[in-house]
């Protein structure tokens, strides 16, 4: 993430950037349910399967197949 908020903003340090994200006003506001649970939640309407490929600060990228 850091990275990518540095392409975009060049002209800050990577330091800078940083510390702008890590404490950033709506850090309160993003507190996500554990990744066990979203898996969970995922299998329980309807998905198999379920694995999580990535995942960094608030983001998780999930993959699972729902039979038809």
């Amino acid at each position: 993430m850091i990275e990518s908020i540095h392409r975009q903003q060049p002209q800050l340090s990577r330091v800078v950037v940083r510390r702008r994200f890590v404490n950033r006003a709506d850090r309160s506001n993003t507190i996500l349910a554990p990744l066990e649970n979203q898996s969970r939640w995922l299998h329980t309407i309807g998905f198999a399967e379920m694995d999580c490929y990535f995942k960094i600060y608030e983001l998780a990228v999930f993959e699972g197949q729902k039979p038809m």
